[in-house]
């Protein structure tokens, strides 16, 4: 494995409007392959919270079969959770998406 291999870390937090966070942690593997370097993320987390009170999205894969990525869905009023199902690695939203779903759900806050 060459010194510009290995893995990624990208951790951070966007401040959205109306006090809310969205928390991103993302892993990434890479690899040369001939001089073309391959990325590849294969750990995701984005979990959206109004600080202080409680969640209202979370998308990621961490439990054992990381193929399988978890979406919860929080009512913004309450915290209580609305929605929880399974997708498949091809369902997984991309930044944008999350971001656009994260404003619909706080758009009457």
């Amino acid at each position: 494995m060459s010194e510009d291999e290995g893995i990624l870390h990208l951790r951070g937090f966007v401040s959205c409007d109306k006090s809310v966070l969205l928390e991103v942690d993302k892993r990434f593997d890479t690899r040369f392959f001939g001089n073309l370097l391959r990325v590849r993320c294969f750990s995701y987390r984005y979990v959206a919270l109004i600080p202080g009170q409680h969640l209202l999205l979370k998308y990621h894969n961490l439990h054992r079969a990381s193929d399988e990525y978890h979406h919860r869905v929080y009512d913004p009023g309450t915290g209580e959770e609305l929605v929880h199902e399974v997708l498949k690695r091809y369902h997984f939203p991309l930044f944008p998406e999350v971001l656009d779903e994260l404003q619909t759900l706080t758009d009457h806050l």
